[in-house]
């Protein structure tokens, strides 16, 4: 399995304080090792430090060929957060999105309609992450069971554990 890991371009009148106050996201590192001990290819892509235009990123996309896509999602960066989700479904439909971060801890069901997210993972992540992992290499057969994961049941409804 090969995983990418995105934080979102700040873009608007909060990429000036983004840049002020630019460090490594802290979280996406947490989150690859948490895979990478899971035996998963993973790469983290701050699209804050590299540039990528939207024809660079699908490229990077296509190249790549990651089985998931994670993405940070922080209130600023939502509308971006979807776009990267968006443009990982088109590159490769069958690519699992993930997405996790405070804005859709609290708003997992905007994240489930904007149709091109797979799962929401709410609160501190890493546990949850590494469980649907498992769901996806079919160790797991249950994603109810997962605590902390939210998704669409067969695009019936929002399915969200606790977490």
């Amino acid at each position: 399995m090969k995983a990418l890991l995105v934080q979102p371009r700040v873009t608007g009148a909060h990429r000036f304080f983004a840049m002020q106050q630019s460090m490594p996201p802290m979280a996406l590192g947490y989150l690859a090792a948490v895979l990478c001990s899971r035996d998963v290819e993973t790469h983290i892509l701050d699209l804050n430090v590299r540039d990528l235009n939207r024809t660079q990123f699908a490229d990077f996309l296509a190249a790549g060929n990651f089985d998931l896509v994670g993405v940070s999602v922080n209130t600023e960066t939502a509308g971006n957060s979807y776009l990267a989700c968006r443009f990982a479904k088109a590159v490769r439909p069958d690519t699992v999105t993930v997405v996790g971060g405070p804005h859709v801890t609290f708003r997992a069901e905007e994240a489930l309609a904007s149709g091109v997210v797979d799962y929401v993972v709410l609160g501190e992540g890493e546990a949850t992450l590494a469980e649907l992992v498992d769901l996806l290499r079919g160790t797991t057969a249950d994603p109810v069971a997962i605590a902390g994961l939210a998704f669409m049941l067969h695009g019936w409804g929002k399915i969200q554990n606790p977490f």
